[in-house]
């Protein structure tokens, strides 16, 4: 999505002070933000990654093996694989299909009509993936209503596609790791300070 007027007048300013309290930026403007957190979490890093957002595409990224976790300082909750299957029935590695399924109209995701939360999940935990449930259409027949079964069948396409909207653009052609300084060493929290309390950073 392009940058709005007065973000893209603040960005370059609001980047510097970042940079200067040793926080590493990268900006791409052919991709959006969860893109380049997506392809930033198929990095290696010895410590891993805490992902700083809310936003349930993103928990989809939570890895504990990988030590990747999502934090959300709104609420000062921490999101792991636990917790996702928690709030969303389904495994991180499944939340693309999760929501393939169910959709998601506030990025434009279609999903399959009828087919709510809880059978999303249910039809997930049974056959896996999208993949495993077109590929068992006659057990799927027990699984759900005739409804949901011929809605399904309807808008196979769209569940893939779908799946497809909700996952991130990986920046292949970017090279992350040829950035020394991307793992920047702990911020400078005082020169932070000292940068929020100047009078000619509060439009920042």
């Amino acid at each position: 999505k392009p940058h709005t007027p007065v973000f893209s007048a603040q960005a370059p300013r609001f980047f510097d002070a970042l940079r200067d309290i040793d926080i590493t930026v990268f900006d791409e403007p052919r991709y959006e933000a969860d893109d380049l957190i997506a392809t930033l979490a198929g990095e290696e890093p010895a410590a891993g990654y805490i992902i700083v957002s809310h936003d349930k595409d993103l928990f989809a990224l939570v890895n504990d093996e990988k030590c990747i976790a999502a934090y959300n300082p709104m609420s000062d909750k921490w999101t792991r694989e636990a917790d996702v299957v928690e709030k969303f029935g389904v495994a991180s590695s499944q939340l693309y299909d999760y929501l393939g399924l169910l959709g998601d109209a506030s990025d434009g995701i279609p999903g399959v009509d009828g087919v709510g939360a809880k059978t999303a999940a249910k039809l997930l935990t049974r056959f896996k993936s999208i993949d495993g449930i077109y590929a068992n259409e006659e057990t799927l027949k027990a699984e759900v209503t005739k409804k949901q079964f011929e809605s399904l069948l309807a808008n196979k396409s769209n569940a893939f596609l779908s799946r497809d909207l909700a996952r991130p653009i990986i920046c292949d052609e970017i090279a992350l790791t040829g950035h020394g300084d991307m793992w920047a060493p702990e911020p400078d929290f005082v020169r932070g300070a000292t940068l929020i309390t100047n009078k000619k950073n509060h439009d920042l």
